[in-house]
């Protein structure tokens, strides 16, 4: 599992307390050939940087183009409208992406429709 932060040293910090499974690395979500190459044979993408009307979308965008699923935790309604724009390109990249996947509205979703 890769822990992944513009600052490492916070990233590590989090990595060392996790254990030896996690590793950690800086990346700039806003830089997308180093995003990709981080996100690069990831199978799944959990974008937990926000705010996601600025950083949502990129982010989604480097999982689709090295194919990995996506998961977020907005509540940003703007940045959710955004990224549903994207839902055909998903289909296409073959992947998943759940948008919006925080306590409100994801886990209340959730509830709800059980």
């Amino acid at each position: 599992m890769v822990l992944a932060d513009r600052q490492v040293e916070r990233a590590r910090q989090r990595a060392l307390s996790l254990g030896p499974a996690f590793s950690a690395h800086a990346v700039d979500i806003l830089d997308p050939q180093g995003l990709r190459q981080l996100v690069s044979g990831a199978s799944l993408v959990v974008n937990a940087a926000g705010p996601y009307s600025v950083l949502g979308r990129p982010a989604l965008q480097a999982a689709m183009d090295c194919r990995a699923d996506y998961i977020d935790f907005s509540d940003e309604s703007e940045a959710a409208e955004s990224m549903l724009e994207l839902h055909r390109d998903a289909q296409e990249a073959g992947i998943t992406a759940l948008i919006g996947a925080g306590v409100a509205p994801g886990l209340v979703n959730v509830s709800t429709s059980v």
